[in-house]
């Protein structure tokens, strides 16, 4: 995952964009058995009142960001948020936010649905 923090003119973050290329893999020991997929999304959030605990977050997600066997999460995602964590790095104050989805389109199985589908991918079963 790649994360690049815009800041003003007074070193303040004020905008954030985070990538991710990669390959997610999840595998069975007790069957032997696994799977793969490709993840690519990024994020793009704004920091409109500065970053402090508890400072609004929006933005949207956009890509392909997970897989459950024979369901798939993709598509774009308008969020709002919180900053919930901030850590000086390097004389930056670099925040740490809680994501909700408040619209989108595209791909979004439940929690319930990934979970089945990446057991029967591996050979089990899910009972929530």
């Amino acid at each position: 995952m790649t994360i690049r923090l815009f800041l003003n003119a007074q070193g303040e973050v004020v905008r954030e964009i985070d990538q991710n290329r990669g390959k997610r893999t999840f595998y069975s020991p007790e069957t032997g058995k696994s799977f793969s997929f490709p993840e690519a999304s990024s994020g793009h959030f704004a920091y409109p009142d500065g970053v402090y605990l508890g400072a609004p977050v929006t933005g949207h997600l956009v890509g392909f960001v997970g897989q459950g066997g024979k369901v798939t999460d993709a598509g774009r995602a308008v969020i709002e948020g919180e900053v919930v964590w901030v850590e000086e790095i390097d004389g930056v104050s670099v925040p740490f936010i809680d994501l909700w989805i408040v619209d989108g389109r595209g791909s979004r199985p439940s929690e319930d649905e990934y979970l089945s589908g990446r057991c029967e991918a591996l050979g089990g079963t899910y009972t929530p």
